[in-house]
């Protein structure tokens, strides 16, 4: 149970607001003007620009900075992990050191985000819809680890 609730309520959290920032600003009559301009300007990142520069002014803009940061320090463990499991594929892809696979891995992802930068909405949707099959595999599989581990 204490697994669950740790996991549903930052879940639901940025979930509902991010719903609620895209209901506000989308449909014929937009909540707020200054988010549906920011939107229809640029998408999602400009949705972020107008709710975090409109409302905090400079210190939106270092939260936007922040968020782009923490984008890349995100990442760095997933490309790291690349190496190591490139490298346990078989004796002969070991002799390859990691940071060359991780190299490789980056210049792969680097690749196939360039051409889906133009359609980054689109591309970032069908992402989130895949990530969500997996996010509830994830959560039922350890809430049903966790409750026949400590409750049987």
């Amino acid at each position: 149970m204490s697994t669950w609730l740790g996991l549903i309520f930052p879940l639901l959290f940025t979930e509902m607001l991010g719903a609620a920032l895209y209901l506000g600003t989308t449909g014929d009559k937009p909540i707020n003007k200054l988010y549906a301009d920011g939107y229809a300007a640029n998408k999602v990142g400009g949705l972020l620009g107008a709710v975090l520069v409109g409302n905090l002014g400079n210190f939106g803009n270092f939260c936007l900075i922040i968020l782009a940061l923490s984008i890349i320090a995100n990442n760095c463990p997933n490309i790291y992990s690349i190496g190591l499991s490139v490298q346990l594929f078989s004796r002969h892809l070991q002799v390859v050191p990691r940071f060359i696979w991780t190299g490789v891995g980056t210049i792969i992802y680097v690749v196939i985000a360039i051409p889906g930068a133009k359609h980054f909405e689109t591309v970032l949707e069908n992402f989130m819809l895949l990530i969500g099959y997996c996010k509830s595999y994830i959560i039922l599989s350890t809430t049903t680890t966790s409750h026949q581990k400590y409750l049987s």
